[in-house]
């Protein structure tokens, strides 16, 4: 009864909330698939408006070539150019100057959806006023902003050069990003239904915030989460989920400035989860035995690299991590119960990672007229962690982790030793590789060219993405 009353609210509030909303905000980007703000927000204080003479970047065309007049990457690096001024031309879902996008549903969603600010593209850039140029940077800053997804595309471009500088463009394009979402099954006689309602750059700041309700079998959960890749306009990125359950409750929470590219001299980070739930045991579509885990944890760690070397990227982290599960009865189960053991590691790790610079950037290859960057090197990446039963934990343990993949492969492994006593308790593992089939016009195309961009189609497997 409980839940059938609890599907009866949700969908209530389905049809009163949410269905008005995907019929108004789903309609929009769904008629072209992309998104920005009103023409009036492009002189706003935060907005830098493209310079005289310049033109808004097509819907549906590449980015642009080589700026006349501008001698090539190679010829400003061997000329020790310097950085002038940094142009941020931030667009909107649509070009509104285009009469095939001048309509009244492309101009209500450029109306409706606030354009990225600009310092938030200006701070993921790897490059200031005043320095080196680097084309090396350039192409790596480019596929930051890609690896966004609030946007559709990116690119940077040479503008002009005068007096040893040379000026930049950085162009974005936005998508939409307000998701509405509703969603109905029934499975084994039962009925699941959840409502949400996420927007993945938050009034145009790049933050990602989401409010949720769900009805399972298992639980009633509500919550919110919220994400923000670049706090207060730095590299540090923070993330919080709070959930209230039916059976249980779930907080967790990290903060951590990342290796966000392959210079990045140094990482650090914290994370901690309180996590309270029910769990159970099926057979046949039936339950036959119900817990309660409660699980918490937290890590701490930090991380140093010397950065880029002959190509290649060498990386060490050490850390100490907590996990601790305690087992108890369900307090809605009245049948027979196997209570597990209660467990509970606390390790140092040290982790040490691989990674050859060696990316390649393709137009029309999964995405239709957009710039899409694939992943060629070779990377390497291993943990070890030892948890002793006498600094606490409930066994020892010896922990250890590794992957490697190329263009070609993928490797992943997992170790895990555990002793009771002196003596060996258990030992398990997992080994697993996939093979990726490279297509012969990419491996032609990049030995030829190197690392251009290239404009290629195909219809082979994916190859593994930065």
């Amino acid at each position: 009864m409980t839940l059938g009353l609890s599907i009866d609210r949700t969908l209530a509030l389905a049809r009163r909330v949410v269905v008005p909303l995907l019929v108004l905000l789903l309609m929009l980007p769904a008629l072209a698939g992309a998104s920005v703000s009103s023409p009036g927000d492009a002189q706003s204080d935060d907005t830098e408006a493209p310079p005289s003479g310049s033109t808004l970047h097509p819907s549906g065309s590449a980015p642009p070539g080589p700026t006349a007049g501008v001698p090539s990457p190679e010829e400003l690096e061997a000329a020790g150019a310097v950085i002038g001024e940094v142009l941020i031309d931030n667009q909107n879902i649509f070009n509104l100057e285009d009469p095939k996008d001048d309509n009244w549903a492309f101009r209500a969603a450029d109306a409706l959806h606030p354009k990225t600010h600009a310092d938030v593209i200006r701070h993921q850039l790897l490059f200031k006023p005043g320095d080196r140029y680097s084309r090396r940077l350039i192409d790596e800053s480019e596929r930051i902003l890609r690896a966004d997804g609030y946007f559709y595309d990116a690119w940077i471009r040479e503008v002009s050069y005068h007096d040893h500088q040379v000026d930049l463009r950085v162009t974005t394009r936005d998508v939409w990003t307000l998701n509405p979402g509703f969603n109905y099954s029934r499975s084994g006689g039962t009925n699941s239904v959840g409502v949400q309602l996420e927007d993945s750059n938050f009034l145009g700041s790049g933050a990602d915030f989401k409010v949720f309700h769900s009805v399972t079998v298992d639980r009633t959960s509500t919550g919110l989460q919220g994400i923000s890749q670049h706090a207060f306009g730095t590299w540090i990125s923070g993330a919080a989920t709070f959930a209230n359950n039916s059976d249980g409750y779930l907080r967790e929470l990290s903060v951590q400035r990342p290796f966000y590219a392959l210079n990045t001299p140094w990482a650090a980070g914290v994370y901690g989860i309180d996590d309270l739930q029910n769990d159970s045991l099926w057979d046949r579509g039936q339950i036959i035995d119900k817990f309660r885990d409660l699980h918490q944890g937290a890590q701490v760690y930090g991380g140093w690299s010397s950065g880029v070397q002959n190509g290649w990227v060498r990386r060490w982290s050490t850390g100490f991590t907590y996990d601790e599960h305690n087992f108890g009865p369900a307090s809605n189960w009245s049948g027979v119960s196997l209570i597990p053991e209660d467990r509970r590691f606390l390790y140092p790790w040290v982790q040490f990672d691989l990674i050859q610079d060696d990316y390649v950037r393709m137009i029309n290859h999964d995405q239709i007229v957009r710039t899409e960057d694939f992943y060629l090197g070779t990377s390497f990446s291993t943990r070890v962690g030892f948890a002793a039963s006498s600094f606490g934990s409930s066994s020892s343990a010896l922990l250890f982790q590794t992957s490697a993949s190329t263009a070609d492969t993928v490797v992943l492994g997992l170790l895990r030793t555990r002793h009771r006593g002196g003596a060996l308790q258990r030992c398990h593992g997992r080994l697993g590789a996939l093979l990726q089939q490279r297509e012969q016009e990419l491996a032609v195309l990049h030995g030829a060219l190197g690392h251009q961009g290239l404009a290629a189609r195909s219809r082979q497997p994916d190859h593994p993405r930065r």
